[in-house]
This record gives C-alpha cells, structure tokens and sequence, in this order.
C-alpha cells in the first residue's frame, strides 16, 4: 500500500508486487490539514503475523517551506442566538492576500460565506472577526481558508458551534464515514435503530445512561442510503443517513 500526500490532498494506492505500477484505491480526500504551528512528519507499519517484522521503503519524502501564516486562535461563539461571531488571530503572516470563512451543516461540505484581506507580511500579530447572521439551526462548522498572493491556499481546524433551539435530535456527520453522532433536542434519545434500503435492521442502540449525545459506529456499513429511527419518550424520529 502506498499514501501519498499533496498539501492537504491524500491518496491511497496498492499495488499487487509492491512495484508499479500503482492502482489508485478511492478518491483524493481533502483532509484539511493545513494552518499550524508546527508539523512533525513520521510514518508507521504494520505486519499481517505478530510473527514476523515487515519492511517498508519510504523512497521520498519532500518538506515544503514555512506556513505564510501562523495562526493563533480560532473560534466561532453563539451570540445569545442571534449570530455566530468568528474570531481568529494571526501570530505573524507572509505574502498573506486573504482568509476565506468557510460554513458547512454537515462537516464536509463548505460554503464561503466571507473574504476578508490579510495583513500581508507582518510579524505583528493581527486579530480578525467576522459575524455570520444567517448561520443554521444545529450545529454549525466554521473553517478558514488562507490563501497567498500567488494563489496557494491552507486550511484551518474545523470548529463546531451550536446554534438556535434543538428541538428534535440532530445526526451528523451526513454523509458518514466511520462513525455519525446523535445528539437529543428537547427529549433524551431513549435508542435507535439503523435499516438499510430492503428494511434490514443493520444495528440497534440503546442509551441506557441517558447522554445527551450518541457516537455509533458505521464503518461497517456498505455504502448506500440507510434510515436511523431515533425514540425519545414521546416521539419517533426518522432520519435518511448516506453512508460513503
């Protein structure tokens, strides 16, 4: 097997004798790893048999130069209801255009909803705020996109602020991958339950001690549509889950 990294782009490959040529498993995934102070680069290997040590040849490794930003803080904050107030602080910049604030409902899928001109080059550290009035009703995920005067771009960290009223209980991520989340709204989720298309119930979930949020692993799911009907004690709620 064989990862390859590109910025924040990752691509898996295999190949049947460890030599090319090399078969692409997947799509490129954008992981987002991108504005942080420090990066420290290793890899690891495992063997099949407990038995018996594998070899692996790293045949490249390329670091690329210093970050143009160094970011600080960043924070998005519920303002009593009313906007999401972000707020992020640069501890120095290099050749820096802009940011642009990132909004996503599921975690995975973002929209720009914000440009706002950096300071350039500075080693002065700089702090910036942007107010989002029309933030959705749930959860919110908020990220930033710097981007050089020469066009290259890093990401920020995710983060995630809850905003408005939850009434009835809130699943994310949508799409899910190896696990999705439920969080209860205004009745504790008591359970749920996961069918596939056919009507199969894939996997049952009690919740026993009463937590406010859920974690339910999915990586065992094919991929496909499935239906999470959530209890509570005076409702059932049903919720289309993609699984990718």
């Amino acid at each position: 097997v064989r990862l390859v990294k590109t910025g924040t782009q990752y691509s898996g490959f295999i190949s049947a004798t460890g030599i090319p040529p090399w078969i692409q498993i997947g799509t490129t995934v954008d992981l987002g790893f991108g504005v942080v102070q420090a990066v420290d680069a290793g890899i690891a290997v495992t063997s099949a048999l407990n038995s018996t040590l594998s070899n692996i040849v790293l045949d490249n490794f390329t670091s690329g130069s210093a970050l143009p930003v160094r970011l600080g803080i960043f924070t998005a904050t519920n303002i009593s209801n009313e906007y999401i107030a972000i707020h992020w602080t640069t501890e120095m910049e290099q050749l820096n255009d802009h940011f642009e604030v990132e909004r996503s409902s599921d975690g995975r899928s973002f929209v720009e909803i914000a440009k706002v001109k950096g300071a350039g080059t500075t080693d002065i550290p700089q702090n910036y705020f942007v107010e989002d009035a029309q933030p959705g009703q749930g959860y919110d995920f908020y990220r930033l996109k710097q981007v050089d005067l020469d066009g290259k771009f890093w990401y920020s960290p995710v983060v995630r602020v809850k905003f408005g009223k939850l009434e009835s209980p809130f699943l994310y991520p949508n799409p899910a991958g190896q696990y999705f989340m439920v969080e209860s709204g205004n009745e504790t989720v008591l359970g749920l339950a996961v069918y596939d298309a056919s009507g199969k119930e894939v996997t049952r979930v009690d919740n026993k001690s009463g937590a406010a949020l859920m974690t339910i692993s999915s990586g065992g799911f094919a991929k496909g549509v499935y239906i999470v009907r959530i209890n509570t004690l005076h409702e059932v709620y049903q919720v289309k889950l993609i699984k990718q």
